[in-house]
């Protein structure tokens, strides 16, 4: 009784549900558990492992940032001269620089996560990604590198 009381009480301060709550207990085993395997990795393996997980997270941002478009607006993370919407093309290298900021569009402070979807959704006409999911955080991983 004392631990389903507790619960809803921290369930109700937060606002979480229950099964959020248990969604929030797995990531937690989850995250311990990566946590676990990689700190049990030698160090050499642990450098690999990072390498082969970043070049991954590359790739299938390059594949994404193509299949949305987005280089026909900005190849190679460069300017194409010209204007979309009646406003300059930026150029997007050293981006990650310069987010979050505020985003008159948004009319709030938006992390880059956030501006990769206004151009989803105003530019390729598609459907915004979760922003947790692990196509963002490899789209966004993809931007942050350009250089």
């Amino acid at each position: 009784m004392r631990k389903l009381v507790f619960v809803t009480l921290v369930s109700g301060i937060v606002g979480l549900s229950f099964s959020q709550m248990d969604s929030v207990e797995s990531m937690k085993a989850m995250a311990m558990e990566n946590m676990k395997r990689f700190m049990n990795m030698p160090s050499e393996k642990r450098k690999e492992y990072v390498k082969k997980k970043e070049e991954e997270a590359y790739e299938r941002g390059k594949k994404l940032y193509n299949a949305y478009g987005c280089s026909g607006c900005h190849p190679g993370g460069g300017n194409v001269s010209g204007k979309v919407m009646g406003m300059p093309i930026p150029s997007l290298k050293g981006v990650k620089e310069r987010f979050p900021k505020f985003k008159a569009g948004n009319d709030q402070v938006i992390t880059l996560s956030d501006m990769v979807n206004n151009c989803i959704v105003m530019f390729a006409n598609k459907k915004p990604l979760p922003l947790a999911s692990r196509d963002m955080r490899a789209l966004t991983y993809f931007v942050s590198k350009l250089r």
